[in-house]
């Protein structure tokens, strides 16, 4: 199949990407992944260490405190399938 043969390569340059930003912008740790179609596992990337002053390399199995964040996440994804036409907001009850 085309894509296993692309991935590896494709795969080499985003990890470069990731790294190189990572750095760029001064970020201490950063993942990845990626889905493709046809394959059962995403592609994980990671860049960077557990904290700042660590040493500690960071592993796809590492978990990520966001806070907050996931509530734009979520609302973003309701507004994108409300404009897919695939769900339906209703209106809040003070504007009806």
């Amino acid at each position: 199949m085309f894509i296993q043969t692309v991935i590896p390569h494709i795969d080499t340059g985003i990890q470069k990407i990731i790294e190189s930003d990572r750095i760029k912008y001064k970020i201490p740790d950063i993942e990845v992944s990626i889905s493709c179609p046809d394959e059962k596992s995403p592609h994980d990337f990671v860049s960077g260490s557990t904290t700042i002053d660590a040493e500690t390399p960071i592993n796809p199995e590492h978990l990520f405190q966001i806070g907050s964040e996931t509530k734009s996440f979520i609302a973003a994804i309701i507004l994108q399938l409300e404009d897919e036409w695939r769900c339906l907001v209703p209106p809040p009850k003070w504007q009806s």
